[in-house]
């Protein structure tokens, strides 16, 4: 599967998981791209200063966050 940059579906999300302010999901991949059970979702999340995502769980899941810009708690 080839995906070209420009061309991933953008979804923005206000209060996110009851976090404050907007977040932006530049998704890479959803689940229906793939043919196994274990991938949901590959995504950018862009959190403009200020907002977050609100305090969740996973349950049989793995979430990653690599911060490439600014700085996270």
């Amino acid at each position: 599967m080839i995906k070209r940059a420009g061309t991933y579906e953008l979804e923005t999300r206000v209060n996110m998981k009851g976090g404050p302010g907007a977040v932006t999901l530049e998704k890479y991949f959803n689940k229906e791209d793939f043919g196994g059970p274990h991938v949901r979702v590959c995504s950018k999340l862009i959190l403009p200063p200020g907002s977050g995502i609100g305090l969740h769980a996973h349950e049989g899941e793995d979430e990653v966050y690599i911060v490439v810009q600014g700085k996270g708690q």
